[in-house]
């Protein structure tokens, strides 16, 4: 296969790289190791913020997150949700009364960044405002501010970045690892060769240009080529634990035994606590929490919420930051910045790498390897990701509208609104096709049998495991338990599937859900979650359960 440009990565950076150049006319193709999302980008805090703590020493990174937040909520209205923050001060903060005042100069500073992400200014408060807003709060304060970040689905975001630069003519390759790079006689790269997961076979890319967007896997790709070492990163291990609930009206900003800060954040109808910041040098495709991390992050809220201690967790979060190098710094102060590295200098033209970078400003980071590329290959078309719809975001239709056409509930509209935006109706028609169409398969979500058949057949679904990104599939408090043979049998029939495949898609999806799961998990909660996966297990012996046709 020939193409122009080959984009190795399915993240945030790859994806959105992908859809610009296919937007500009360029001919491209995207290689994903695994499903979308499946590194930093689908790990991360899923918030487009512009980082406040990043002011005291990478103010770009600060603007340019702002300014793409603006952007990304104009272009994926319906992903975006508000998640407001606060701040207590505590009375041990070192400069007594007045660190409530230097919080309050702070966030004026960070205010001046606000309205490119369309925020809300932040507020001082005395205590007893601040506990009206949060009544389980413990401790001694001088007060508090607020401050206003939006949230986002970041598995959704990379899905309709692919789809979109599809339909503009990209070619776009899931479970495809690429295993080298190819040169010419000057050096230059002239593409690579490629392995699909459970082939034996080596395939050879054409292309002219190959852009590495691996994330924490960059270092590794750039080691394809000779000038392996003018990709440093310095991987961060980050690890968020996930509640089944909400829990609090505000994100809650507090600090850790170390002094590092962590959050507890109200997103979509749970609740996470998070992130570690450790260097990790381990293995990048073998990552779990430990119950070290799961501690350390527990200690820190039920500091100040105690009464979380007696709520559930049922999941964890786990990803590598693909943070650039530094020596003889901490983890929290190393740059979020990103770059764009041309390795022409170092003797592989052709060869981009954009290393670093924030999920919030994953399109100005795409829009500039854009530009690069395209004066190697004499392009002069403009990037237009910053004003064109991405798939859905044009309109949001009315959840009450829906409730009226479909037999679906306010919940269910709303939730699949929020996934698929303008184009919930198309998802929804085709529950008209079978007389369990508009059954809800997962209900901790709750996921329509119909938005399950649309994800499969439109967006790119290779594994019953991928439905998880598409519409979050077995996240909820069950972690797939209930929805999960149900949501196998469906993929079965769309992807005409025997027994013995539809048994290997479903233990596919529960053994992911699994290892998310298993780090939090102790006592009952765990004697019982080890009995269903066995029942699961064993279910597939009873005679009752025949081929699908």
């Amino acid at each position: 296969m020939k193409t122009d440009v080959l984009v190795i990565g399915g993240g945030s950076n790859g994806t959105g790289l992908a859809r610009d150049l296919a937007k500009r006319g360029v001919k491209v193709m995207l290689c994903e190791m695994g499903d979308f999302a499946r590194g930093a980008t689908g790990a991360s805090s899923a918030m487009i913020h512009g980082g406040p703590r990043y002011l005291l020493n990478d103010v770009e990174t600060t603007k340019h997150s702002c300014v793409d937040s603006g952007y990304i909520q104009k272009i994926a209205q319906h992903l975006v949700f508000r998640i407001p923050f606060l701040v207590p001060v505590p009375k041990s903060f070192p400069y007594g009364r007045a660190s409530l005042l230097l919080h309050d100069v702070y966030f004026d500073v960070y205010d001046r960044y606000s309205p490119y992400k369309n925020g809300i200014p932040h507020a001082k408060l005395s205590v007893e405002e601040m506990l009206r807003i949060e009544p389980g709060l413990v401790g001694d304060f001088w007060g508090g501010v607020t401050l206003d970040e939006w949230g986002i689905d970041p598995g959704r975001l990379c899905v309709l970045n692919a789809i979109d630069a599809v339909a503009h003519g990209a070619t776009v390759a899931t479970y495809t690892e690429v295993v080298g790079i190819t040169r010419g006689s000057n050096g230059e790269v002239t593409g690579a060769r490629v392995r699909r997961r459970g082939e034996a076979t080596v395939q050879e890319i054409e292309a002219k240009v190959v852009v590495n967007c691996g994330g924490p896997w960059a270092e590794k790709l750039a080691g394809l080529t000779p000038d392996s070492a003018k990709v440093k990163l310095r991987p961060g291990k980050g690890v968020h634990l996930v509640y089944e609930k909400r829990l609090t009206n505000f994100a809650v900003i507090c600090n850790a035994v170390d002094g590092r800060e962590v959050f507890v954040m109200p997103y979509l109808n749970e609740s996470w606590i998070g992130t570690t910041d450790d260097d990790f040098y381990g293995d990048l495709n073998d990552l779990s929490a430990t119950h070290d991390e799961v501690a350390y992050l527990r200690e820190a809220v039920e500091h100040v919420l105690p009464d979380i201690k007696h709520q559930r967790l049922i999941s964890t979060r786990v990803g590598v930051r693909n943070t650039m190098h530094g020596w003889g710094v901490h983890e929290d102060v190393l740059s979020r910045g990103y770059r764009i590295i041309d390795h022409t200098a170092a003797g592989t033209p052709g060869f981009y790498s954009l290393v670093g970078g924030k999920l919030a400003s994953y399109r100005i980071q795409a829009e500039e390897a854009a530009d690069a590329v395209c004066v190697r290959l004499g392009v002069a078309a403009r990037c237009t990701t910053h004003e064109d719809y991405l798939p859905g975001g044009d309109a949001i239709p009315d959840e009450v509208e829906l409730t009226r056409a479909y037999p679906i509930d306010r919940l269910t509209a709303r939730r699949l609104v929020h996934r698929h935006g303008a184009l919930a109706s198309r998802v929804l028609d085709i529950g008209r096709e079978t007389a369990t169409g508009y059954a809800v398969v997962d209900p901790a979500e709750p996921v329509l049998e119909c938005e399950l058949r649309y994800c499969i057949r439109h967006e790119m679904v290779k594994r019953l495991s991928d439905l998880t990104m598409r519409c979050r599939l077995g996240v909820g408090a069950d972690q797939g338990m209930r929805g999960g043979l149900r949501a196998a049998q469906v993929f079965a029939e769309e992807r005409g599937l025997d027994t013995t495949s539809m048994r290997e898609e479903l233990m596919g999806l529960l053994r992911s859900r699994w290892r998310a799961a298993r780090p939090v998990m102790t006592g009952q909660q765990l004697a019982q979650a080890e009995l269903v996966m066995t029942q699961y297990t064993g279910l597939w012996q009873l005679p009752t359960l025949n081929p699908v046709a």
